[in-house]
């Protein structure tokens, strides 16, 4: 446990935020505990042997569901289905805005759209925008208040859009599947499957 206490406080708690990447050190030394544990549970003849062996089973059977869950949305992520939906719904080279780094979109640039970043401010909706918008939730997530009452004013419809359709995961988050019950109540880890939704502009 020192290792693990010491690289919390030294690494995680220092920098204030955590990566699925920055635990693999730490993952190894839990295994060894956590295989300890399960060995003393084992041993405990005092607890019946459908309560030692069910336990263990648990944390497996979660532990790989998680890990199935994970690949699913990895494979079935939200983007895909958003560049779909645009492939079937609207013909290139149609204007396509967005509110986010490139890297967290829907590769609506590789399909022959026209792309151009759009800020989230009233005033920027005073002038010519796409014809189409893409927002995204590792975008609004940090939004600040200004930004945030700016976004809620663009989905009511009273920016000259209109939202047309929305995206998001199928495999992980609390109530998605069973297979992520390991996982409920934790964040999506990663760039995984965000909320997106696709708005139309409603005014020449």
């Amino acid at each position: 446990l020192v290792p693990e206490v010491s690289y919390y406080l030294l690494v995680i708690a220092q920098i204030d935020f955590v990566y699925s990447r920055f635990l693999f050190p730490p993952l190894v030394l839990v295994c060894v505990l956590v295989g300890i544990a399960g060995a003393a549970l084992f041993r405990q003849e005092r607890i019946g042997v459908q309560i030692r062996v069910a336990i263990p089973c648990l944390v497996v059977f979660m532990s790989l569901g998680y890990a199935v869950a994970i690949d699913l949305e990895l494979v079935y992520d939200s983007r895909y289905d958003a560049e779909n939906w645009f492939r079937e719904n609207v013909s290139t080279p149609s204007s396509v805005g967005a509110i986010s780094h490139p890297q967290y979109l829907p590769r609506v640039q590789e399909l022959g759209y026209a792309t151009y970043p759009v800020e989230m401010d009233r005033e920027a909706f005073t002038r010519p925008q796409p014809e189409y918008l893409v927002l995204t939730s590792y975008n609004y997530e940090d939004f600040d208040d200004g930004q945030r009452a700016c976004m809620r004013d663009l989905v009511a419809g009273q920016l000259g859009y209109s939202p047309v359709v929305e995206f998001r995961g199928r495999f992980l988050g609390v109530g998605s599947t069973w297979l992520s019950l390991g996982g409920w109540g934790v964040p999506v880890p990663g760039k995984i499957s965000p909320a997106l939704t696709v708005l139309k502009r409603t005014v020449p």
